[in-house]
């Protein structure tokens, strides 16, 4: 009896495609930092959800992936800087990176009551 080859790996198709994710998701999380969301709970995160890397089973992108990924975290991560700086309060801003973990990886940002959250 031949024995057949099994891989627990799925192979991931439309790399272009997942690649205009990253960029749709930089936007989306630009857009939805909410000043008035912010002031009334003081803190808020970003999470990469970007399919299929962040689902139920949740797989590590390539490394090449990772490093466009955090290319538009730190864009992210700027465009936040100059929204909080506005506010002439102290805030806490971070890039959360876990490894071997990547994408579940955040932006962080508190500030008042909770910047030591």
């Amino acid at each position: 009896m031949e024995e057949f080859y099994y891989s627990k790996k799925k192979k991931i198709r439309g790399w272009k495609r997942h690649q205009r994710k990253i960029e749709s998701w930089k936007q989306n999380v630009i857009e939805d930092l909410d000043m008035n969301y912010i002031r009334e709970y003081q803190r808020d995160y970003a999470k990469l959800w970007i399919h299929p890397f962040y689902s139920f089973i949740r797989r590590n992108p390539p490394n090449w992936f990772n490093r466009l990924l955090l290319n538009e975290m730190i864009d992210v991560y700027l465009n936040w800087y100059q929204k909080m700086t506005k506010e002439n309060e102290d805030f806490y801003l971070k890039i959360w990176l876990y490894e071997p973990d990547f994408i579940s990886s955040q932006i962080v940002v508190s500030y008042k009551a909770w910047i030591n959250y």
